[in-house]
């Protein structure tokens, strides 16, 4: 929710998976040292040890289902420079992220070649809803830290063709877009002083939750005010609701190399202050992270939603009970959104619909 806030702008479709990045810079995060640890520690699970967040991670990669309806494929890479005398990478880094988090392990020249089987590699895992995940190698990168996010599941209840209705959707600036709304009658819905939502089942362990602010608040504002502590109350109070979801698709892309420094994580990034000796040195220099390159992908339609994700982490070198009332939640305006798994509320992708265009 936090990184969320970070890289909003209004007016601006928005999706991250918060799991993508946990994999990608945790597994970086392997091989930090001294303060650049402490902060990557502090800035990605509030102050949870590196040990402690892989042994999550790979604990929770292994419960996430992943079956013929909901389908969730989860796949980590580290790509290595081979054609660089300067530098030395140690053996038990790439082991213990091979053993933790089924990395795969490369070692490449990091051409145009090196490049094509990035992106195939990218493409492959995400289905081909990532399809080019880099434009080019860095002229500095000696390392590709990189992990990849496969989401599709169908609904548990599937829209028929008369629950499919032409209707607007109102843009924060009043801009009114055509778009197909979904209408059905959900179990769970969501309500607090400034939210009205929903939650809606795919067929196993997943679920769509969406967040409508009240009428008159901004996105800004409400993304601002979200925190994880009321995105999980708010998923944990819910009854039945009338709801109606617009079909949407969204591509999003975002670096985070900006981003991530302003939430604490500053001298990782910094070229002279990166301690990353766990990985591995460079003579006459040093490593840091240059780039946090992330990519996603959503579908939402009448059978369920797919969704993508893709994470690459450069690392370069230096010289209460009531009486039940049945509601409506219309998505016809901006709405925040979250894919959650149904065993702990964990937000697998987590996005702001602020327009329904194709």
């Amino acid at each position: 929710v936090n990184l969320l806030q970070h890289v909003y702008k209004t007016g601006a479709n928005v999706m991250i998976s918060p799991f993508s990045i946990l994999e990608a810079l945790t597994m970086t995060e392997n091989g930090a040292k001294g303060d650049t640890l402490t902060q990557m520690e502090q800035t990605l699970a509030g102050g949870l040890s590196a040990a402690e967040q892989s042994a999550f991670l790979t604990l929770y990669q292994k419960s996430l289902s992943d079956s013929e309806n909901a389908r969730m494929n989860v796949a980590n890479s580290i790509w290595v420079k081979n054609t660089d005398d300067r530098l030395h990478i140690k053996d038990d880094f790439l082991q213990q992220n091979e053993e933790q988090f089924r990395a795969e392990i490369f070692s490449a020249p990091f051409d145009e070649n090196t490049l094509s089987d990035i992106n195939w590699w990218v493409s492959d895992k995400t289905e081909n809803m990532i399809p080019k995940m880099l434009e080019e190698i860095g002229d500095d990168a000696v390392m590709y830290l990189i992990n990849a996010v496969a989401f599709d599941a169908k609904w548990q209840e599937e829209y028929e063709d008369y629950q499919v209705r032409n209707q607007e959707f109102t843009r924060e600036d009043g801009t009114v877009e055509q778009a197909k709304l979904m209408y059905s009658e959900e179990p769970l819905y969501i309500e607090d002083e400034d939210t009205t939502g929903f939650i809606k089942y795919y067929k196993e362990n997943y679920a769509f939750v969406a967040l409508l602010p009240q009428e008159g608040m901004s996105m800004e504002e409400y993304v601002n005010g979200l925190t994880g502590e009321k995105l999980v109350g708010l998923i944990e109070t819910a009854r039945s609701v009338h709801a109606a979801i617009p079909k949407f698709s969204s591509e999003y892309t975002v670096e985070l190399s900006e981003v991530l420094p302003g939430m604490g994580m500053t001298d990782a990034f910094d070229g002279d202050r990166a301690d990353f000796t766990g990985i591995g040195t460079v003579d006459d220099g040093n490593l840091y992270i240059s780039m946090v390159l992330h990519k996603t992908y959503i579908q939402v339609d009448e059978l369920g939603t797919k969704a993508g994700a893709a994470t690459a982490v450069a690392v370069a070198e230096t010289a209460a009970l009531v009486e039940e009332e049945i509601k409506d939640v219309i998505l016809d305006r901006p709405f925040v959104y979250a894919v959650i798994d149904t065993t702990d509320s964990h937000p697998v992708f987590l996005g702001v619909t602020e327009s329904v265009a194709r």
